[in-house]
């Protein structure tokens, strides 16, 4: 029986019919998808229009409200002010989306200063680039508060420098806590603000279950590529919130995923379920392990971002923002009270399977991880990546060449860590023996 590792990305996701992009939660949490709703009542051609249109109109309309909100405030008179912030944005913000409906669905949603730095960046900043990268949010917000780090955010990332001061500012004031350590208060706000994610992840996997566990199963057939005369053995590192190992129980009960055998299943940065009691029953059981509640979904930051300036290039301990790097977050979510040792990656694999996953660099450690464990470069290990398929023969092409630029450059920094061998030396040789794959992703 063949041995396979696949690596589960938020494209996995996407494929099976969630939607669980960042910017699919932000307009859920904040109204765009409520406004996009009421106008798709209110037109009575709606029947044959995709709701998408309504959405763009109703994203118009809350960048226009938040505009006004931002433009209100006077945040130079905040800031002399000696009194601390005490969540003033927070209440702030809050009541004026609720003011003008957003909210109106759901009044006991936690917002957080997390939430007022999200919403006003939607406004200052260009290519809603935080609603798309909530990781670099993190590191640069912590960066500013922390370390004071002026240079993290670039002009070009704003419409104007105005707009990029009084962000900063904002930001600055968001913070402004009466605690000694302003490093915990901010990861306790981030820690209420992920568990937000996890009950609009929750929803997503309720609303669309039988579509999307039908998906599942489909899905991981053709990624394995079993059949009547193929059988896999399967360890899954999956670093979604969703499909987890509850889940998956579930299809091989239902004899889902006939021909796959799962070994191990490990959602590495938490799942959505973190505080179900049925899943928290059955992980605890089959682990042989009571911790209460399971670990919640995280967000970080790259270790190697906050690397010593040094030659040694080692973390830099004393570095405040180390409490919000991926490594530290791990241990804190305690993410082996949904592991154990009989449940544990095996000794050799046959092939790594990278499904969804656009390999940035705030994974990279993993990756670099699972390489020396299987003796990349010296070992016959088969290395197969997916790339998001288009139907349009241009866009499906830069979707493959994207996906090879981001193969190449994981590849050739794993490289540089290799004694005696340069970074481009590894590329070569898993081209020359046929053990890199690309492949296009297909409807389930």
């Amino acid at each position: 029986m063949e041995k396979e590792l696949l690596i589960i990305g938020n494209g996995f996701d996407l494929q099976c019919g969630l939607k669980t992009r960042y910017k699919d939660f932000f307009f859920d949490r904040y109204g765009v998808n409520l406004v996009a709703e009421r106008l798709k009542v209110e037109d009575n051609n709606s029947e044959n229009i995709q709701f998408s249109k309504y959405q763009i109109e109703a994203e118009n309309t809350i960048i226009a409200l938040l505009k006004e909100i931002v433009d209100s405030l006077d945040i130079d008179r905040l800031l002399q002010n000696k009194s601390n912030a005490n969540g003033y944005l927070v209440n702030y913000f809050l009541q004026k989306l609720r003011k003008n409906g957003l909210l109106e669905n759901d009044l006991k949603i936690e917002f957080t200063n997390w939430d007022v730095i999200f919403l006003v960046s939607y406004v200052l900043m260009k290519r809603n680039l935080y609603w798309n990268d909530v990781e670099k949010a993190i590191f640069d917000v912590t960066s500013l508060v922390l370390k004071f780090d002026q240079n993290e955010f670039s002009d070009c990332s704003f419409v104007s420098k105005s707009d990029k001061d009084k962000f900063k500012k904002i930001v600055r004031y968001c913070f402004k806590e009466n605690r000694k350590d302003v490093a915990s208060a901010m990861l306790d706000a981030l820690k209420k603000f992920e568990k937000q994610f996890a009950k609009y992840i929750r929803k997503q996997m309720h609303e669309h279950k039988r579509e999307y566990l039908s998906n599942v199963s489909k899905l991981l057939k053709k990624i394995t590529f079993v059949d009547d005369t193929k059988s896999v053995e399967l360890d899954v590192i999956n670093f979604n919130y969703s499909l987890d190992e509850y889940t998956v129980h579930y299809l091989e009960e239902q004899k889902a995923i006939s021909n796959i055998s799962v070994n191990s299943w490990v959602n590495i940065h938490g799942i959505a379920y973190w505080n179900n009691s049925k899943v928290r029953t059955f992980l605890n059981r089959i682990h042989g392990r009571d911790h209460g509640a399971l670990p919640a979904p995280i967000f970080g930051i790259d270790g190697h971002d906050i690397l010593s300036p040094s030659e040694n290039k080692i973390l830099d301990l004393d570095d405040p923002r180390i409490i919000f790097t991926k490594s530290y977050r791990l241990i804190d979510s305690r993410i082996n009270t949904i592991r154990d040792k009989e449940h544990k990656l095996p000794s050799t694999v046959n092939k790594i399977i990278f499904y969804g996953h656009s390999l940035g660099h705030a994974d990279y450690s993993y990756f670099e991880t699972l390489f020396d464990l299987y003796k990349l470069f010296d070992s016959d290990v088969e290395l197969d990546f997916y790339y998001h398929s288009h139907n349009q023969r241009l866009k499906n092409r830069k979707s493959e060449q994207n996906m090879l630029k981001q193969v190449v450059n994981l590849l050739t920094s794993y490289g540089e860590t290799l004694p005696d061998q340069h970074g481009e030396n590894i590329v070569n040789r898993l081209v020359l023996e046929q053990r890199l794959n690309l492949f296009p992703t297909s409807k389930c």
